[in-house]
C-alpha cells in the first residue's frame, strides 16, 4: 500500500479500500478502535466507511512523524558585554579579586555580575 506524502509537517492521508464486501469486514479484535484511540491523541483520525456492494475503506489521517526542530539554545545571547566579559574569567578559573582588577571594577560589582551570569546561565554555582 502506498502512503502519499506530503511536505515537511503536513498531515498525511493513508487509505485502504479493502476488496471483500463490507459485511464480511469484521473487528473482533477491536483494533479499529485502538488504532482510532491512538491517532486521536497525536491529533489524527480514523474513518471507517462500508459502501454497501462494494467493499470499506479505512482512512487514516495522521500527524508527521518527524519531531519538528527546536530553536537551536543561546544560553549566551541574554548576557550584556560586561558579563561577557567577566564570564571568559571566570572560565579561566580567575578570582574575583584577578577579575576586578584586570576589569578596573570592584569585587562587589563582579560579585553581582557573576551572580547575573549564574542566574541568567540557571547555574547554581561557578564551581
Amino acid at each position: 500500500m502506498a502512503h502519499p506524502i506530503g511536505p515537511a509537517g503536513a498531515p498525511s492521508t493513508a487509505a485502504l479500500a479493502m476488496a471483500q464486501p463490507p459485511e464480511t469486514f469484521v473487528d473482533s479484535e477491536g483494533a479499529t478502535r485502538r488504532v482510532g484511540a491512538r491517532l486521536d491523541v497525536l491529533g489524527g483520525r480514523l474513518d471507517v466507511d462500508a459502501v454497501p456492494g462494494w467493499g470499506t475503506r479505512v482512512t487514516a489521517t495522521t500527524v508527521p512523524l518527524t519531531v519538528p526542530r527546536a530553536e537551536a539554545a543561546r544560553p549566551l545571547a541574554d548576557l550584556g558585554r560586561r558579563e561577557l566579559e567577566v564570564l571568559s574569567h571566570l572560565a579561566r578559573g580567575h578570582r574575583n579579586r584577578v577579575i576586578a582588577q584586570d576589569l578596573h571594577i570592584s569585587e562587589s560589582t563582579v560579585e553581582f555580575h557573576v551572580a547575573n551570569i549564574l542566574s541568567k546561565l540557571e547555574v547554581g554555582s561557578r564551581g
